[in-house]
């Protein structure tokens, strides 16, 4: 909580259920925040593809970018790629 109130942009890597939280907390916050997800869609893998979809939904309405079939690469000061 403390680091994102100096942040205007947030990244999460995983879209299991803290991922999920994480992201809408700081969307929530009023930080741009991107979501990136190895699967087609955040928590299908445990729920489905059904649940994934409307997590994935309910994030986008919350204001978080959901990207999707993603690997993260690098990590460092100027983003995620």
């Amino acid at each position: 909580k403390m680091a994102a109130r100096f942040a205007d942009t947030a990244a999460v890597i995983g879209g299991g259920l803290v991922g999920c939280e994480t992201a809408a907390r700081l969307a929530g916050m009023g930080l741009s925040t991107t979501l990136v997800v190895p699967e087609p869609a955040p928590l299908c893998r445990r729920f489905g593809p059904d649940v994934g979809d409307r997590v994935h939904k309910m994030l986008t309405d919350a204001g978080v970018r959901v990207v999707t079939s993603a690997t993260v690469i690098e990590v460092g000061s100027d983003g995620v790629t």
